[in-house]
């Protein structure tokens, strides 16, 4: 079976993973009772947002130079759709914490596996895509990866 998406198609999803990120990473600022965790929260949220502006800014600079509709062998749009809902409804967390009693490191780990999460479903999908949009995909996995970098020295 095909399917298939445009590259503004998977770039429009990139912006909305993040903009879901960074939804999530509010709610939790406003749950958890201690100001650390709170300004970590905030912290992470603005870098999700930081990370929609600039896949936004390149989904207009691929949506006129798109040249038509790719096959694919996997469905790329409910791949990151699927991904996009989990991160509203979880923040990609395989166990849910009490948010009120997360400390710090919590904060961090939960982040960290988010951004681990999130690059490996982007890394499925390149590989899947076989090359056709390797270079935006390759910005998208850079800009995930920097930002699991800076958790990492938090």
């Amino acid at each position: 079976m095909a399917f298939s998406a445009t590259l503004f198609q998977i770039m429009r999803l990139a912006v909305e993973a993040e903009e879901a990120g960074e939804k999530y990473y509010r709610r939790m600022a406003g749950i958890v009772k201690d100001d650390k965790v709170k300004s970590v929260c905030l912290f992470f949220a603005e870098q999700e947002r930081d990370h929609a502006r600039t896949f936004n800014r390149i989904a207009k600079q691929v949506k006129h130079d798109e040249h038509g509709v790719k096959p694919f062998s996997i469905d790329v749009v409910s791949l990151l759709e699927e991904g996009i809902r989990r991160f509203a409804e979880t923040g990609l967390q395989k166990e849910m914490p009490n948010y009120s009693k997360v400390t710090v490191n919590q904060c961090l780990e939960m982040a960290l596996q988010a951004e681990e999460e999130t690059i490996k479903i982007y890394q499925d999908i390149q590989q899947a895509l076989q090359a056709q949009y390797d270079v935006i995909l390759y910005k998208i996995i850079r800009e995930e990866m920097d930002h699991a970098d800076t958790i990492r020295r938090v």
